[in-house]
This record gives C-alpha cells, structure tokens and sequence, in this order.
C-alpha cells in the first residue's frame, strides 16, 4: 500500500503553495501476530475456572467444597472421642472424681447434638454422619466406663482410702479397726471352714447364698469371733466355703468389706445363723473381710483389669472404626 501521508494545511497568511507531509510509520501486517500471542492474550481475558478437584473414595466431595470429610476424620475423631471419655473413666475413677464421670459424657454429647443439628441445617450430610459417629462412640465409651467403674475402679479407690494393719490377731477388738481397708492377718491365722454357715435369699429367683466362716487361730479355743470371712455363692448351706482364698494355705490377708456389704441384712442373717448353729459369740463390732493371698497385688489387679479393658476395647474401636468409615464413605460422597 502505498504512503500518502497526511495533509498539514498552513495559515492563510503564509500561503506554501508546496504542501508539505508527514511521513506516518506503516501499520503493522497481520503475519506479525504469531498464533501464541494471540493465544496469551485471549486467555488474559477470559475469567478464572475454580478447581473441583476430584471425587475419592478419601473424601465425600470435591476439595475445598464446605461440608466435605475425608475418611481420616469417620476413623479418628469418633475413635479419639472415646480415647478421651475411657480416659476420663480411668483417672477419675481411680481419684473418685464422680462428678467428672458425668458431666465430662454430657458436655461431649451436647456439643454432638449441636454440630449434628447445625449441620443438617445447612444440608451438610457428610458432617451429620461424623457427628452421629462421634456421639455413638461416646455412648459406647459410658458404657464400658460405667462398667469398670462398677466392677474395678469404685473398689480401687475405696481401698486406697482405708488404713492397713498388719500382723492382727483375730481375738484382736474388730472396732478399734473401724477405718481399715486391709489387713494382714498373724501367721497361725485360718478361715475355719468347718463352721461354715450359708444364708439362702428366698426371694431372689437364683437362690443367692450368703456366705461366711470365722477367722480364727489354729489351735484357738475361743468362741469370740470379731472378724468373719465372707462371699456371695462361694459356699453350702453348711460346708464347702470357697470365698477368695480360703483354700491357699499361704494366705494371711484380707480386705474389709465395703460398707453396703457390712450393713447387708442377708449377711447378718448368715453370721447370727452361724452364732446358733455353732454356739459362737459375737464381737462387739464385728467385720465381714475377704480373705485373700495379698491385700496389696490385689488392689492393683482392680487397677490393672480396668487399664487392660481400656487399651484392649480401645483397639477394638479402633478397627470396628475403620470398617464403619471405609462401608460408609461411598454412600455420603456427594
């Protein structure tokens, strides 16, 4: 194309017959744009895709969509809501911190509630389920505190509470050791199973028999008992009594019965049974023991059967949490 410049018209009063022209740079030809650049700045223009990520079988949806949980959070977090509760148990048990047993379960129980009906409000399906997961690990975990709270934990703490005497004779005044938690008996010390007296519950459907036999020395010719070895369905109506470690001729020791077995009617009713049967006198203040092998191992047995069921119920969580997440993660992707 040819350059025709541009006309500079010049005022009338200096007329140039010669108009003059400006030479004006040629445009550019279209085989200047190169294919990439037309490329770069097309995409400069047009708007940003937001990533969606991918679906897994890991996660319920997309990465960084609200809602979304990944399967670490189904195994661990109701599995670490039970660690804490079972924890809870434990050292409150073994410090006989009640209160703590039942308020720590309800705090956790209601923030579940809350978090599952904030969710469903907002239609976050995947977090309800990891909200009912949590809160059902957390009734499991009561469940199996109340448990060893009952069976172990109570008796441990009660034990720690009480005094220990050792070297007691069993002619020895049983109310001077009102406060005692165990004792350790003298060396001739016996369960004289030969006055064995079993009291029968007539109203309970299994029959429970409530046992007891005197402790006393073993050439011993007093009728004064002050402190009775007893147990529940260890024994018959007159013989065979089996309670703890009657039979180990080693054992010394006992622990003091708690305090409902000590104000137990069937249990009175057992000791004045064997007061008639065998011509005994009673002490003024008699007490109900267990006679064991070693007062001391024994309470740490409580301690350690309750640690065993935590770590062993724990691990079994643990696993039964892992196949609830990986049945439930396809059916909450979204």
């Amino acid at each position: 194309m040819q350059d025709y410049g541009t006309y500079d018209p010049q005022p009338y009063g200096n007329y140039d017959p010669q108009p003059q022209y400006q030479s004006q740079p040629q445009y550019q030809s279209q085989q200047q744009y190169q294919p990439e650049q037309r490329f770069q700045q097309q995409q400069q223009f047009q708007p940003q895709k937001r990533a969606t990520g991918v679906h897994s079988i890991l996660r319920s949806g997309p990465i960084g969509q609200p809602g979304v949980v990944n399967i670490w959070e189904l195994i661990f977090v109701p599995w670490l809501a039970l660690v804490l509760i079972l924890i809870i148990f434990l050292e409150g048990g073994n410090n006989g911190q009640v209160a703590v047993l039942v308020v720590a379960p309800v705090v956790l129980l209601a923030i579940c509630g809350l978090f599952i009906r904030s969710r469903m409000k907002l239609g976050r399906h995947a977090e309800v389920v990891l909200g009912g997961l949590t809160a059902a690990a957390v009734v499991a975990a009561v469940v199996v505190g109340v448990y060893a709270q009952v069976a172990s934990l109570r008796e441990y703490y009660r034990l720690g509470q009480g005094a220990s005497y050792f070297n007691v004779s069993p002619s020895s005044a049983a109310g001077g050791k009102s406060d005692a938690a165990s004792l350790v008996f003298t060396a001739d010390s016996k369960v004289d199973v030969t006055r064995t007296y079993g009291f029968v519950d007539g109203r309970s459907a299994s029959g429970t028999l409530y046992c007891v036999a005197p402790i006393a020395t073993r050439d011993s010719t007093s009728e004064r008992v002050q402190y009775w070895a007893s147990g529940v369905d260890c024994c018959f109506p007159r013989s065979g009594f089996s309670c703890g470690d009657s039979n180990v001729a080693a054992a010394h020791g006992a622990f003091v019965q708690s305090p409902e077995v000590q104000n137990s009617e069937f249990f009175k009713s057992a000791v004045l049974g064997a007061q008639k049967a065998y011509g005994l006198q009673l002490g003024g203040d008699f007490l109900l023991v267990k006679w064991v092998l070693d007062p001391v191992g024994h309470r740490h047995t409580l301690m350690r059967r309750s640690r065993n069921l935590v770590l062993i119920f724990g691990a079994v969580y643990l696993v039964i949490s892992i196949i609830v997440a990986f049945v439930i993660m396809p059916t909450i992707k979204e």
